[in-house]
Parts: C-alpha cells; sequence; structure tokens
C-alpha cells in the first residue's frame, strides 16, 4: 500500500504567540500594496534561507544583518576590532596577544581595510610598518561590541564577574551603556518592537 505524501511543511519556523522576529511575522497583516508578493519580503531574514547559505552570499542578501555578518561573521574579526578599541594597532601587538596565525591576521586586517572599518597608516619607512587604525566607520562598531560585551557578561562571566568595566571619562563614573528607543528613552524589548519593511526591502520586491 502505498503512503500517502506528506504535506511538505513550511520552512520558516513558528514563533511563539507574543514574541517578534526580526523579519515580518507570517501571520501579520501584510501592508504591501501594488500587486508585490509579500513572501518576498520575507525572504530578507528568513532563517530558513540564510542558515542554507554560504557565509559570502550572505553579502548579496537584502538584510543589513546578513550583510555586516558578510563583513564581521569570519573568526578572529570581531576579537581584532576589540583590540583595535583598546589601543592596540600595530601587527606584530594584535598578533602576540590573540595568538592568531598571521596570515589570518593579515588576511583579517585586509578585510577590515578594504571595507573601511580600519586604515593604514605608515608610521616606520625601514623597514616599511603600517599600523591599523579605527575609521568613523569602524568606530560605529562600538555599539556591537559593547552589547556581546554585556551579554558575556551577563551569561559567561562566572562567578568571578566580568573582566573588564567601563568607566565614562566624561563623567568620571562607572557605567553600563543603555539600547533604549530614540524617542521616548524606554528600554528597548523585542517583545515590544514591531518590525516592519523599510524602502530597501521594498525596492527588493518590486
Amino acid at each position: 500500500m502505498r503512503r500517502r505524501p506528506s504535506a511538505q511543511r513550511s520552512a520558516r519556523p513558528s514563533s511563539p504567540r507574543g514574541e517578534l522576529v526580526l523579519g515580518l511575522e507570517p501571520d501579520a497583516p501584510q501592508r504591501v500594496t501594488g500587486g508585490r508578493d509579500p513572501s518576498r519580503l520575507r525572504n530578507a531574514t528568513d532563517p530558513s534561507r540564510i542558515v542554507s547559505m554560504k557565509h559570502s552570499a550572505l553579502q548579496e542578501e537584502n538584510c543589513s544583518i546578513a550583510r555586516t555578518l558578510a563583513v564581521l561573521g569570519e573568526r578572529w574579526t570581531l576579537v581584532i576590532l576589540r583590540q583595535a578599541f583598546m589601543g592596540r594597532r600595530r601587527f606584530d601587538d594584535i598578533q602576540r596577544d590573540l595568538g592568531v596565525a598571521r596570515n589570518i591576521l593579515t588576511e583579517r586586517l585586509g578585510t577590515l581595510v578594504a571595507e573601511g572599518i580600519l586604515e593604514r597608516r605608515r608610521y616606520l619607512e625601514r623597514p616599511p610598518r603600517d599600523e591599523y587604525r579605527l575609521t568613523p566607520k569602524g568606530r560605529d562598531l562600538y555599539p556591537v561590541l559593547i552589547s556581546l560585551m554585556q551579554w558575556g557578561d551577563r551569561y559567561t562571566a562566572g562567578d568571578s564577574g566580568p573582566p573588564l568595566r567601563l568607566v565614562h571619562l566624561t563623567c568620571g563614573h562607572e557605567t553600563n551603556p543603555a539600547f533604549v528607543c530614540s524617542h521616548c528613552g524606554d528600554a528597548m524589548d523585542p517583545r515590544e518592537v514591531r518590525p516592519e519593511p523599510g524602502p530597501g526591502v521594498l525596492a527588493g520586491a518590486t
């Protein structure tokens, strides 16, 4: 006796009631007009699509998170940036601190320079030696590093406590940077935020 083929499951995982995801919710009413296919708007952050892709393919996704990971998602990249924010600028200093292979460090630094996150400055002519400094684009990643640090302090530091503390030089006090709404100042809770398609997603769906 032949088995009846089972219905194909949706590739998008369901979300518990009241929990928002970064893409459009499957059951949410679509606000798209002009005959556009609403399912295309969900492709930007559909986990089933992102998980199955190669890392380099993330750059082609119409999703700011995916495109950022295409630049920063390789192993060692974020800890190299951590060193840059802590004032480590020279290749040998970074390599000695991290213990990363020199060829890998060369590749990662090259990517960060090519992306405009670091800039190379010559500090010695003979022999030629360069140092790597954060650009304005690189300094804009500071909140990303701080958010990762705060998550690690909460969930990985253990009984000994966080390995670092932050002091705001302007006021001289220890600080714990907060993630708040730019309009009302309330703390940002994912259960209180509704993601909606932006102009870039709508343009990609035409």
